[in-house]
């Protein structure tokens, strides 16, 4: 860690303990001023931002100064200040150049790759960033300080979305003061108080217009508090920190003002909490006053009463103040913890704040046309209600973010309906409570299966969605206690309370049948229950974590809810979202007599689609639209369509006794303002000689702002089969704002003629996804991408099927992928295989990869070797050796008159003794990944093997190539084998980033390359 003030760098271990430390304050090599920022990388290499003398510093572990870079500047390669500083899987070294408001990016040694940023609010730009991130996926995240956000980009700096506190329409920054109009149109107005503004809303929330700005001219702003209306539709603003009241028509043209800072009879300071009452006076809580202080309409003052102190009509910083219909004025006495009741004139009548009903802190007061006196208990983060004599009646709420949980509310307003508006400060929003009918006895049980077992590339799309299908049933009146959720994440805090109390238990056979037990003994009239993750023919795999995993049949689940047939709810929903999930419907078949209704993500022989990390999958989607209020029925037929303008090849079932999905709620049905982005496809378009077409989006529109715009991108002809294998992502390419509404990437991967179909999705900032508008490309005489397969010798019965297996995967992925059949070349020693186009031999290997359909019109090329072979060498029979020296005057050759990427995949005995000899030409670009030992062969003498068995039985090959299948390109899908290798770190796969000649050698220093943003192989 770096100890910025002490000029130097302290290492630790895990525990805390003291290892060493280097460092003291000066300019020379090894020394600082005033270091901030520091990252160590997969080799141990410790890099340091020494932020004063503006440059990077490197280090061995030990704080053996290795080398540095930069100088105060603006210049590529110069810093001014530069802060914040990450590393990524490929050794590419990010610094946040704090005043010069951008990012630079270096490779290991210091030279300059690229930059983006400039000073500014727009997307992409930044003022003062400071710390940054960067995930396993190879985003970089950024802190933009002064902007108050963070900013998510790709690693060559194309921007992807933002989020944090803003100023745009409908998102709040310490929203501190509501009202409702109800004498005059039921608007609703906020007092945005950190963003010096006030917004105007419909009584759903709808927003309709904001005035201000911070200042102190006439209808500007400094931290305006509260907010109140009169019977004749105009606004009063306490306008806190220019100690005065402004006086506003309904569309927020400016009135009049009075007040300015003291104590004098008409003067405050910072002025908190307004009310109006029924004789059209104005009661001004004038905090720093501690007083109250009574106005006419046009400002003028009336009487004043309080004074600094503890007894009976005394205050101590009193925040808020309203009025019944009966004169009496009731005051949220913050300081002392409790409420005083006073008449017109401000004769002292009760109060009331006891050990038994206690405040801490109450902020907010408002009396509701019940009668009814709502306090917000700021600091125990709650609603209270009382009589107006002070007799409690109820309360609500917790600490947190979920609906319903409230984090240091501070004012509240109540309409004529009894609705309930309150201003959840620290949580940047409104809520709206409403007396809405909810059928207590629903209950859910949510079931996200399969678990963090190595190699479950699912596991975070199973958890998002699981996790958003809890968040829907809070938000929709469910409560913890009538959510019963199973995960293998025991520790999460979904409602950011503070406490792991969100997850029932591990999700297994016996907790889930022990569940539907419990709901039936319980006053449970509908019971919800909704499984998602992994699954075969009428399996559902509940646990992978387990040794050995954990299914459930669907015979299973039948038998459980039939067993408890008399006393469970006449109702049951079973929502199932997995590959093969159809196969289902004919075991829990619904009947009259059991009331159930069945949903499942495909039908009898589909996969399921989990695209763009399960934002685009039929759990997202059916769930968003209960989320905002749809019933059941209405959520599936949405879903249904949403998918079918994505893929033809998962076709969601429902099932049920009788025609009841229609008005059938997944709790309240309540109505959720989250309209979803509108966006214009593309037109239909051809190309024809070249591999790239632009891609864009015009008109994206949205009153929460754009997150994300992109688009998936689907071959002629796709189709995956019936592989049973969950679809994660099909290649897709995030879609850059232009200006005006557009949104534009140039694709430059249309290697295959026919007809492609592109979807255009978008994305708002508060998670809306658009409708998927569909688009046409027919291409001609495309650049080829092509792919050579080779199956090796094998020296066992075993290693035959072994490599048949791995072969058939790799040809299965290109095809997915879009590589058709005549662009790949299979080739093998396996006699009794039926299928190879050619025996593998060191001619037929030669004769292809110097080939005129090799070398003509391509773009690309893959050389896949699985087999047998020693250091330097692969067995491609059992005559014949394969040298790496002359494969690598082979793909020289080839790329003499090729100029685009080969990647070469070794997998088998010694594959990593071909990494340093495969070394390409100057200006040739070649990837070379060996899916073998982690040795590079120098000195090769243990045996290998990739064939290591990680808890799910999936060796090596077949994990890269299923995550090509899937979508992954080159890199990640590299990475998430040397993840799920991990365990057995002595057979690491290793990948070298061969790169315009360049080389990096040293230190076993070995690099990814990634060819480009997109997912999968194309």
């Amino acid at each position: 860690m770096t100890d910025m003030n002490n000029h130097r760098v302290q290492k630790f271990d895990s525990d805390g303990k003291f290892v060493t430390q280097w460092g003291s304050e000066g300019s020379g090599s090894g020394a600082f001023n005033h270091p901030c920022g520091i990252v160590a990388d997969r080799n141990g290499f410790v890099y340091v931002a020494d932020t004063d003398n503006h440059r990077i510093q490197k280090f061995s572990s030990d704080g053996e100064f290795v080398e540095q870079w930069g100088s105060q500047g603006s210049e590529d390669g110069e810093f001014y200040n530069p802060e914040g500083v990450a590393i990524d899987n490929g050794g590419f070294v990010y610094v946040t150049d704090i005043f010069n408001h951008r990012v630079q990016k270096f490779d290991s040694g210091g030279q300059f790759m690229t930059k983006w940023g400039a000073k500014g609010s727009g997307d992409g730009e930044f003022n003062d960033p400071d710390g940054m991130v960067i995930d396993h996926s190879g985003f970089v995240y950024v802190a933009d300080a002064v902007n108050n956000r963070i900013q998510k980009f790709t690693d060559n700096g194309e921007f992807v979305s933002r989020w944090g506190r803003s100023s745009g329409n409908v998102e709040f920054n310490l929203p501190y003061g509501i009202c409702v109009d109800d004498d005059v149109s039921g608007y609703v107005y906020v007092a945005d108080t950190r963003n010096d503004r006030v917004q105007k809303f419909t009584a759903g929330g709808e927003y309709v217009n904001q005035w201000g700005g911070r200042g102190s001219e006439e209808g500007m702003f400094i931290s305006p508090y509260d907010i109140a209306t009169d019977s004749s539709g105009f606004i009063y603003v306490a306008d806190s920190g220019n100690h005065r009241i402004q006086k506003f028509d309904s569309d927020g043209e400016f009135v009049l003002q009075w007040g300015e800072r003291g104590t004098e009879n008409g003067a405050f300071i910072l002025p908190y909490g307004m009310t109006m009452d029924k004789d059209g006076f104005i009661y001004v809580a004038d905090t720093g006053n501690d007083r109250i202080q009574k106005f006419t309409t046009k400002g003028e003052f009336v009487i004043q009463w309080g004074g600094r102190g503890s007894e009976d009509g005394e205050f101590i910083s009193p925040s808020s103040v309203a009025a019944d219909k009966n004169g009496f004025v009731f005051v949220a006495d913050t300081g002392n913890d409790r409420i005083q009741k006073f008449s017109a004139d401000g004769e002292y009548l009760t109060q009331w704040g006891s050990e038994e009903w206690p405040f801490d802190s109450p902020c907010g007061i408002e009396v509701g046309t019940d009668g009814f006196v709502y306090v917000t208990d700021t600091d125990n983060h709650r609603i209270q209600i009382f009589t107006s004599e002070g007799e409690f009646i109820a309360k609500w709420a917790e600490p947190g973010n979920y609906p319903g949980q409230m984090n240091y509310p501070c004012d509240l307003a109540v309409n004529a309906d009894g609705d309930v508006y309150v201003a959840d400060t620290y949580n940047h929003r409104i809520q709206i409570f409403k007396k809405a009918p909810f059928v207590s006895g629903q209950k859910a049980i949510i079931v996200a299966g399969g678990g963090p077992y190595p190699g479950n590339h699912l596991w975070p799309a199973i958890q998002m969605n699981a996790n958003f299908a809890h968040r829907t049933l809070s938000y929709q009146g469910f409560t913890k206690k009538n959510i019963y959720y199973l995960s293998s994440d025991m520790a999460l805090d979904l409602d950011n309370n503070g406490k792991p109390d969100d997850v029932y238990g591990e999700p297994t056979e016996e907790n889930l049948r022990e569940l539907i037990a419990k709901c039936a003994t319980e006053d449970t009239d509908r019971l919800v229950i909704y499984l998602v993750d992994h699954g075969g023919e009428e399996v559902f795999l509940i646990n992978g974590t387990a040794n050995p995993p954990s299914y459930i049949s669907a015979s299973d689940l039948d038998k459980w809810l039939a067993q408890f047939g008399e006393s469970i709810p006449t109702e049951v929903i079973v929502i199932y979202d997995a590959c093969k999930s159809g196969s289902f419907l004919s075991s829990l078949t619904p009947s009259d007599d059991n009331g159930r209704i069945v949903i499942t993500s495909t039908s009898h022989n589909e996969d399921a689609y989990f695209l763009n990390q399960g934002t685009l999958s039929f759990s997202n989607l059916f769930w968003t639209h209960i989320f905002k209020g749809h019933d059941i029925g209405d959520a599936f037929e949405r879903t249904k369509k949403s998918l079918g303008d994505v893929t033809t090849f998962q076709n969601p079932r429902i099932r049920l006794s009788q025609d009841i999905s229609s008005g059938i709620c997944i709790g309240n049905c309540t109505a959720i303002r989250n309209d979803p982005p509108v966006i214009e496809g593309m037109s239909d378009s051809s190309i024809s000689g070249v591999s790239f077409a632009l891609l864009y989006a015009s008109e994206v529109t949205d009153d929460d702002g754009i997150a994300r715009v992109w688009a998936v991108i689907l071959p002629p002809g796709y189709g995956h089969g019936l592989s049973g294998s969950t679809v994660f992502a099909l290649p897709f390419v995030n879609l850059l704002p232009v200006g005006d509404g557009r949104y534009e990437w140039t694709y430059d991967k249309f290697n295959l003629e026919g007809i492609w179909q592109v979807v255009l999705c978008a994305k708002d900032r508060r998670g809306n996804t658009s409708a998927a508008e569909p688009a046409e490309i027919t291409v001609t005489n495309p650049m080829r991408r092509k792919a050579v397969i080779v199956g090796g010798y094998a020296q066992s019965d075993e290693d035959k099927a072994v490599i048949r297996k791995s072969t058939n995967i790799a040809y299965n992925a290109l095809r997915t992928q879009g590589y058709p059949d005549e662009d790949i070349c299979f080739m093998g020693s396996d006699s009794s295989r039926n299928g190879w186009d050619m025996p593998a031999t060191l001619r037929h290997l030669r004769n292809t990869l110097v080939s005129e359909e090799m070398r003509g019109n391509t773009l690309d090329v893959v050389l896949y070797l699985v087999g047998s072979g020693k250091s330097g060498g692969f067995y491609l029979n059992d005559m014949e050796t394969l040298s790496a020296v002359l494969l690598d005057i082979r793909l020289d050759r080839l790329q003499d008159k090729m100029p685009g990427t080969v990647t070469v995949v070794c997998d088998g005995d010694y594959s990593g003794s071909f990494l340093h000899l495969l070394v390409p030409d100057f200006g040739k670009k070649r990837i070379v990944i060996s899916l073998g030992i982690k040795s590079l062969g120098i000195n090769s003498e243990a045996e290998s093997s990739s064939r290591l068995k990680p808890a799910i039985n999936a060796d090596f090959s077949e994990l890269f190539w299923d995550n090509i299948r899937n979508g992954e390109n080159v890199r990640d899908a590299f990475l998430k084998v040397q993840d799920a290798a991990s365990p057995f770190s002595e057979k690491m796969p290793q990948c070298l980033k061969l790169h315009e000649n360049t080389i990096y050698t040293d230190r076993q220093r070995y690099y990814i390359e990634n060819p480009d943003k997109l997912s999968g192989i194309l």
